[in-house]
């Protein structure tokens, strides 16, 4: 029974990892279209119209990476819950120990900000241009002339 519970506390790491891993690969292949998008306000004219433009980019983009309706709960909440089911399984010494350094690795190296930076550049370079146009936009918009 104590090998069914380990095998199946393994499995569930790995696919929080690959869940990790794909919504990662989600975003950054998603940035390429934020970018597009953002690059495309720049050609408008009219600032009011430059900066609906930049807004309508910004909302199509959050909705459309916000719709992950694969799962029912974010991936934090996903591990908060294999922890507390590891913590309460009869797993014992080695075996639980070794499934929550699994564990902590996935919190440290995925979810932590050093690993949401290394998996997702794109992402954030795009979202990055997005903002440095926002401001430049409404730095125009609002400079007196």
């Amino acid at each position: 029974m104590s090998e069914e519970i380990r095998t199946e506390f393994i499995d569930r790491i790995e696919c929080l990892r690959a869940r990790i891993s794909s919504r990662y690969n989600i975003l950054n292949l998603e940035a390429i279209w934020l970018f597009v998008a953002t690059l495309g306000c720049w050609s408008v004219d009219q600032k009011i119209i430059q900066i609906f433009a930049l807004l309508i980019v910004l909302v199509f983009f959050s909705s459309k990476v916000s719709k992950d309706k694969k799962y029912d709960i974010s991936t934090v909440q996903a591990s908060k819950a294999l922890r507390a089911d590891i913590e309460a399984s009869v797993l014992e010494g080695d075996s639980k120990e070794a499934r929550l350094y699994n564990l902590d690795d996935i919190d440290k190296n995925l979810l932590g900000l050093k690993g949401i930076y290394k998996s997702t550049p794109m992402f954030l370079i795009s979202y990055g241009f997005w903002i440095v146009s926002a401001i430049t936009f409404a730095f125009r918009f609002f400079s007196v002339q």
